[in-house]
């Protein structure tokens, strides 16, 4: 089977497995700033974002939603993309830790313009009653509009827009490593003027756990009494940040080979389909097979799994398809062969697609 669902399950680098081996047979930390591994991490990701502090969490929706509540108030408006994580995968999360109110924009390849942002902040708020917009959210690379990487030159335009503002801008840079590779740009580059961002480690980077939440001195400060507050006082918790740590070594060049092969896939998939579906060239390891309207995604996803291959179906968007080390080169064209074939042989239709 091969295993197409996640950049999550890339598996660890040699290096990472043989960290956590070494840091295994050390004394275990508890107080916050005693473990040397969790706090290399940190430092290491800060300085190649260019912030002052990072720390250390469980999961990236753990470092939005943290982020979230230091910038809003419950009731208070963040405008973000429309089909953006935060407003999908994170739904439950915004409403129920944090309460925020979304204004949703429908961004180019999922990332908003500034002049739509300047727009949204002159309609907000509508009343004296209404609360203002506190928050500007980015994500980059996007997941639902299939990876894609926002410019530098669109990132900008929105850190002056929002600096004009004097709104504060947060960045959920899950796959950030991969939009940092995709555009040959430094690090530093994709968060230029950010306020906060969010990173991920173990997409890409091949980490086993974890995200990493950046920003100011103080931001940061905060962020700690949050992230107790949502459950993230996890510890000890150097084996892992010693795994992460060893797993950036060497990652920019795992992604090349990721972004190449689902190029690849992308390019020999596009030869074989029939009327009606379309792959998008990829910017960088997600590949998003668009189906005709009376094509379920889900059942597709069905019969591509019964000839050899694990997608993810993503709704109107279509199926989601992520490249990672575990993919090897011998892969794709067998898996080429089994979407062919899945489309070619399936019946797509759901109950909940027929017109009643």
């Amino acid at each position: 089977m091969i295993d197409l669902r996640s950049d999550t399950l890339g598996g660890l680098p040699e290096a990472a497995m043989q960290a956590m081996i070494s840091v295994a047979n050390e004394p275990p930390c508890f107080d916050l700033g005693e473990d040397p591994n969790q706090n290399a991490l940190e430092e290491t990701v800060a300085d190649l974002y260019g912030y002052e502090k990072a720390l250390y969490v469980p999961t990236g929706t753990m470092a939005n939603q943290i982020a979230l509540r230091i910038h809003c108030a419950p009731g208070e408006t963040v405008i973000a993309d429309r089909n953006s994580h935060l407003a999908i995968n994170e739904m439950a999360s915004t409403a129920g830790l944090n309460g925020a109110a979304l204004f949703l924009l429908d961004g180019e390849r999922g990332h908003p313009k500034a002049g739509d942002i300047e727009r949204a902040l002159a309609a907000t708020p509508r009343s004296a009653a209404d609360r203002d917009v506190k928050l500007i959210w980015l994500e980059n690379t996007h997941n639902w509009a299939g990876g894609t990487v926002m410019s530098k030159t669109m990132l900008r335009k929105i850190v002056i827009t929002c600096k004009s503002a004097d709104k504060p801008l947060h960045l959920d840079g899950a796959r950030l490593w991969n939009a940092a590779v995709a555009s040959n740009s430094s690090p530093n580059e994709l968060t230029s003027g950010v306020d906060s961002t969010a990173v991920s480690l173990n997409k890409a980077v091949g980490a086993p756990v974890g995200a990493l939440l950046l920003g100011e001195k103080g931001f940061i400060a905060e962020a700690i009494r949050v992230r107790r507050m949502f459950g993230g006082w996890w510890r000890p918790v150097g084996i892992l940040a010693a795994a992460a740590l060893a797993a950036l070594e060497g990652f920019s060049e795992r992604v090349k080979v990721d972004h190449f092969r689902a190029k690849c896939f992308a390019s020999e998939l596009n030869q074989t389909l029939p009327a009606g579906f379309s792959v998008q060239t990829p910017d960088t390891n997600i590949v998003m097979l668009h189906t005709p309207e009376n094509v379920s995604p889900r059942s597709l996803v069905g019969l591509i799994r019964s000839h050899g291959v694990l997608a993810k179906d993503y709704g109107k968007a279509g199926v989601r398809f992520v490249f990672h080390s575990r993919v090897t080169e011998n892969d794709i064209e067998p898996a080429v062969e089994a979407v062919t074939n899945g489309i070619n042989h399936g019946k797509f239709q759901d109950e909940a697609l027929q017109p009643q």
